[in-house]
């Protein structure tokens, strides 16, 4: 079974958009990649348009909001490949209690729009 990931952040309201910060280095080992998430990284969680809120959900969401950061990061960082991140991403969310239907259509958007992000 997948870990649960729990990233320690903040959310703030920025202008009316909504960002996540890091609060302390994250270390994803546990969590199958060897690397750690830096203290202050920001995200803006789940970067889906309002309009695919109904099949996905909305940007902040308790149970997407670690795996929506690392994932941010690993786009980021690069530590592993666009498609390992995007699997990664997809299990976090279910291991995090996400309906697996979303966590699939979640990953889909990825593997779909994703790509200029990376």
């Amino acid at each position: 079974m997948t870990p649960y990931l729990t990233i320690p952040c903040a959310v703030k309201d920025e202008g009316g958009v909504l960002t996540l910060h890091v609060l302390r280095d994250f270390a994803l080992r546990p969590f199958g990649i060897n690397a750690t998430i830096p203290e202050g990284f920001t995200s803006d969680g789940m970067s889906v348009p309002r309009f695919f809120w109904r099949w996905i959900g909305p940007p902040v969401d308790g149970r997407t909001l670690s795996a929506s950061v690392a994932h941010d990061w690993l786009y980021t960082a690069k530590p592993v490949s666009r498609a390992e991140a995007d699997a990664w991403y997809r299990r976090q969310l279910i291991a995090a209690g996400y309906p697996a239907p979303k966590a699939w259509a979640a990953w889909a958007g990825i593997r779909l729009f994703g790509g200029w992000h990376w």
